[in-house]
């Protein structure tokens, strides 16, 4: 009888896991590519000593070095999440920092947008003799596990909606869906950002959950821990548009408009929807 030696069993094993290995790491690179490239662009990529001319689909890794020359642009294509990141600086920079760059600038307008709400807010109350204003820090919401609720709230609500655009608030009884509009603004080339529109007496604070055919829910705002904003807020008879934020048309996507009387952890609730 014939016996199998253990390494003729082991060594298609560690191949296969040798190829596995490379294929994760292919697929974790390939998260982020180009999705378009205007002028002059130039890439090294990461432990690599030649530059070569970027094209539109060519995949980046965050340390990924691209030059861009006077004039040009580059759009940067989150798969994961569908969301565009635009960087036109001038200069030899890794990939990651193009992106945090578009990230904070985005915020910083949204923080801007913020500032000036809350500052017309005041004004208006005080001419009334009242301050009742509800300003949006994070961490502000005293409920002991509010995003955790949160989470489950959207996962349950969503997996009975089936419309492509839809609206929920927490607590229900807060708001009136019908008292609030979401609707998508294209661009061009399936690009497109979103608009809200508060008809309710009231602010109130918004994001966007997009369920893509896969399953996977992505907040379209969702704000670090550095990030110059804090938040979404909508006045009360209001529309806010938020060209700011760019994504990318996905097959079957939804869009599930959330809307909340006080603000909350956005990125502690995208962790709690992964």
């Amino acid at each position: 009888m014939n016996m199998i030696k253990p390494t003729a069993i082991l060594r298609p094993l560690a191949a296969l896991c040798f190829i596995l290995a490379l294929c994760n790491v292919a697929i974790a690179q390939s998260r982020y590519t180009v999705y378009k490239c205007n002028g002059e662009a130039n890439i090294k990529k990461f432990r690599s000593d030649s530059w070569q001319k970027l094209s539109k689909n060519d995949a980046l890794s965050l340390m990924d070095l691209v030059e861009l020359k006077e004039n040009s642009q580059l759009v940067i294509l989150d798969s994961q999440n569908r969301k565009l990141y635009k960087s036109a600086e001038k200069g030899k920079i890794p990939v990651k920092y193009r992106i945090d760059a578009a990230i904070k600038n985005a915020d910083k307008v949204t923080a801007n947008l913020n500032a000036e709400i809350l500052s017309e807010l005041k004004e208006q109350n005080s001419e009334k003799g009242h301050t009742r204003i509800a300003a949006g820090f994070r961490g502000d919401n005293k409920v002991a596990g509010f995003e955790d609720s949160l989470a489950l709230f959207i996962k349950k609500e969503a997996a009975a909606i089936s419309d492509k655009v839809t609206c929920i608030t927490y607590p229900q009884n807060t708001f009136k869906p019908s008292s609030f509009i979401l609707e998508k603004i294209g661009e061009e080339e399936q690009i497109y950002w979103l608009s809200i529109q508060n008809t309710a007496e009231k602010q109130a604070y918004i994001n966007v959950v997009r369920i893509l055919e896969d399953g996977t829910y992505s907040l379209c705002y969702e704000f670090g821990y550095s990030s110059d904003a804090e938040s979404v807020i909508v006045p009360a008879k209001s529309k806010v548009e938020l060209s700011q934020y760019l994504f990318l048309e996905a097959d079957n996507e939804r869009l599930v408009l959330l809307v909340t009387e006080s603000p909350y952890d956005s990125h502690a609730l995208q962790m709690l929807l992964k």
